[in-house]
């Protein structure tokens, strides 16, 4: 078996954090896909990044539909999904989460504020739920023996 691919699904407003844990996650031996920050660039996430773009402010429904179904390609590419949930409002990590659970078949593992840790939502859609990046790194480390 090759190596587990992990589609990590952050907030738009967390996209630094995400590309660190990323990284994290690389160096334990992990291929992670961020939506966010995919092999080929995304313009939308470049505008966003280079201050052309707020979040939240694309008009176009058909680049919208084009950024889902990206997203749900790549998402089904993968062994397991990590949901990393801020503190302020999402959209899209709660979606990725409920087709990664009940239509795609993919685990769930999410890191989530200590106050939502029993959310219905969360607690039964994850295999496991954790309030910490360092838990979630020690889960990885125990899982791959190292």
């Amino acid at each position: 078996m090759g190596k587990v691919r992990i589609y990590l699904a952050h907030s738009v407003f967390e996209r630094r954090k995400g590309r660190r844990v990323q990284r994290r996650l690389e160096e334990m031996g992990y291929t992670v896909v961020n939506p966010f920050y995919p092999e080929e660039a995304r313009e939308d996430v470049r505008r966003l990044d280079e201050g052309e773009w707020t979040p939240w402010s694309i008009q176009d429904v058909e680049e919208a539909k084009q950024i889902i179904n990206q997203d749900l390609e790549a998402l089904k590419s993968c062994d397991l999904i990590v949901c990393l949930f801020p503190r302020r409002r999402t959209v899209g990590i709660t979606a990725e989460m409920t087709l990664a659970s009940k239509v795609y078949g993919i685990p769930v593992l999410s890191v989530v504020p200590e106050d939502m840790r029993g959310h219905p939502w969360i607690l039964g859609m994850s295999e496991r739920v954790f309030t910490s990046l360092e838990d979630l790194y020690s889960h990885f480390r125990t899982e791959s023996g190292g």
